[in-house]
């Protein structure tokens, strides 16, 4: 017969204190129980504190701002909530001083969790990063040389590097589907996020896909009269002289579609 033990376990002082702190954060922060739900977001808080506790730095206080809370739960939550003692202790080994039963190991990957957060934190306030492909030069349907995101948005992706592979998609597409001589040899490169949104959207590679993120480039960008021109001339049979960067010998394109020369 399968026997289990129930251990009934309590909160000192200091920890009873840091409890009522998180349900406070809670409740002057409604957009973290709107998303998490009232009791999860008072464990994710919780979470927070613990791990700031044990790293010995200040306690997050309800005048907190939304972006630094954020900040904290995204990096702290789960390893500072994974290091409670009915976690990881075993029944009736009591500590003897708070968070004994914590390994080196796992403070190690606190601090690099604090430390991530700090370097987000700093990078909310620097300039945007432009990321160019992994490989390549540039997008392969419009040439664009790189794709620009929010240096905090960097960070939290984990770097320069994980970040362009993340925005950047690989593409390998015959020369011909993107409006060049007929080749043995693919094309191998990346595709920019609309310019493989008008992928996804067509389903494959060719004078379809092109038109669409072009039409969608002069959209986004406010060039309705220009898109609609364009939607005219596709309607009529297509258009003429619309090709891929990457059967250009362009240098890339500062902005989506620059190696274009045609009047719509």
């Amino acid at each position: 017969m399968l026997r289990t033990d129930r251990v009934d376990m309590t909160r000192c002082p200091a920890c009873a204190d840091r409890r009522t702190l998180a349900e406070a954060l809670v409740l002057t922060h409604p957009a973290l129980s709107g998303r998490l739900g009232p009791e999860r977001a008072v464990q994710v808080a919780d979470g927070v504190l613990a791990g700031l506790a044990l790293l010995g730095r200040p306690a997050l206080l309800p005048s907190v701002s939304d972006i630094d809370l954020g900040l904290h739960v995204r990096h702290l939550s789960r390893v500072g909530s994974g290091l409670a003692w009915r976690v990881l202790a075993t029944a009736r080994h009591a500590n003897p001083y708070p968070f004994a039963h914590v390994s080196l190991v796992d403070r190690g990957r606190l601090r690099s969790a604090y430390a991530g957060m700090l370097a987000e934190k700093i990078a909310t306030s620097a300039p945007d990063v432009r990321l160019p492909p992994p490989t390549g030069e540039a997008c392969l349907l419009c040439g664009v040389g790189g794709v620009v995101m929010p240096a905090g948005q960097v960070a939290r992706l984990g770097g320069r590097g994980r970040a362009q592979r993340e925005v950047w998609r690989e593409l390998t597409a015959p020369s011909d589907a993107l409006g060049g001589r007929p080749s043995p040899d693919p094309i191998v490169g990346q595709a920019c996020p609309p310019c493989y949104d008008a992928l996804d959207s067509v389903g494959s590679v060719g004078p379809s896909a092109l038109e669409r993120a072009l039409v969608e480039h002069l959209r986004a960008s406010g060039r309705t009269n220009e898109a609609v021109k364009v939607e005219a001339a596709i309607s009529g049979g297509g258009l003429v002289g619309l090709v891929g960067w990457a059967v250009t010998e362009w240098e890339p394109n500062g902005e989506p579609w620059g190696h274009l020369r045609f009047s719509p």
